[in-house]
């Protein structure tokens, strides 16, 4: 059990949890910046790790920014309308500055017809395509510097989702159909980049959250370092600094039958930070006791006890189960068996996106 009701990020107590919890590390550098604007007097050698790791994570994310911005003002000039997701932007937008928020990569989301033309003016700016699966939600390029260090890209074609039935459906769930095409229909100029309605794109921080709660519960135990506590306090800053009407949220949640994902990343994220009173808590109250411990218990017990070995399945079959693990209406759970085979037919029968590019 985690020693704390919420985790109170300001503190000594907090920083020295997470360090001894190094799953969840890359919160780091947001707990210290916190815990350094109040004035928190840390402990030297406590104080010096985390200043190392933050200044790390800054020089990653400071590379990253430079080319978010050069390859956001070219897609611009180009006439592509792109949405900047989480990164750089987010950072800014949410915490202030580049030095809360560790990120990887860049992902950006253009709309499917304009993916080509994304796709060469991301070639002309010297990345590479290295794109594992083409059918994929989004496409992969890298691009190495002179200084030797790497920046990676996501050019997304849809927000997220599994390649079923002609379209990228969250979680396999069939009523999220054209998900992405409600967002950009929604959506609106800012700067150099379009931006999603603000309850549109808290949805999908939701979303990409509760991915990476299946996910990350399995790598979790083996030590690698985790993304869902900073998402979590990604959805929290939202809650608390965007302007959204939360019963359009849900309505937006009903409409796409995506209740379960969505509950799952509301409930994780209420269990470890505080959030004021809102219509969401009932959503996030709706998840069973199996699903909490399946989904939520794993960030808790993080060093304290052994995983069981779970057995493992292919992708093809992950992707079923999960679709109905996620579904709660029986007409998603009924219509998505005749679109996965529908699915793999087409996929053994079609060539895959840029099949004649050499590799």
């Amino acid at each position: 059990m985690r020693p704390y009701t919420h985790i109170s990020l300001g503190t000594q107590q907090a920083l020295e949890w997470l360090w001894a919890h190094p799953a969840h590390l890359k919160l780091v550098p947001h707990a210290f910046s916190v815990a350094e604007a109040a004035g928190e007097q840390l402990h030297a050698d406590l104080l010096k790790k985390s200043k190392q790791l933050r200044t790390s994570f800054l020089a990653r994310a400071m590379l990253l920014d430079a080319a978010n911005t050069e390859l956001l003002a070219a897609m611009a000039e180009a006439g592509i309308k792109a949405i900047p997701m989480k990164g750089p932007v987010l950072a800014q937008r949410l915490y202030g500055g580049l030095h809360h928020r560790p990120f990887v990569d860049l992902d950006i989301l253009v709309q499917p017809h304009q993916l080509d033309h994304a796709r060469a003016l991301i070639l002309d700016a010297g990345f590479q395509d290295v794109s594992r699966n083409p059918r994929q939600f989004h496409l992969e390029f890298s691009r190495t510097n002179r200084s030797g260090s790497h920046v990676y890209v996501e050019l997304h074609r849809r927000l997220i989702g599994y390649a079923i039935g002609g379209d990228h459906l969250a979680f396999g769930i069939a009523g999220s159909k054209g998900f992405s095409e409600w967002c950009w229909e929604r959506a609106a100029p800012a700067n150099d980049y379009w931006q999603m309605a603000e309850g549109d794109e808290l949805l999908y921080l939701c979303l990409h959250l509760a991915k990476h709660l299946i996910t990350e519960r399995k790598l979790a135990s083996s030590g690698l370092a985790c993304s869902s506590l900073l998402l979590a306090r990604d959805i929290q800053l939202a809650l608390a600094q965007w302007n959204f009407d939360p019963n359009e949220f849900l309505a937006t949640v009903e409409r796409f039958h995506l209740t379960v994902p969505v509950g799952m990343a509301l409930a994780f994220t209420f269990r470890w930070f505080e959030c004021e009173s809102t219509t969401l808590h009932e959503l996030a109250s709706q998840l069973t006791s199996r699903q909490s411990a399946r989904f939520l218990d794993w960030a808790d017990d993080i060093g304290t006890k052994s995983k069981k070995s779970e057995i493992q399945v292919n992708n093809r079959l992950r992707m079923v189960l999960e679709a109905f693990a996620m579904a709660d209406r029986w007409s998603d759970k009924l219509k998505i068996l005749p679109m996965v085979a529908g699915e793999y037919f087409n996929r053994k029968h079609s060539r895959p996106y840029g099949a004649t590019r050499a590799r």
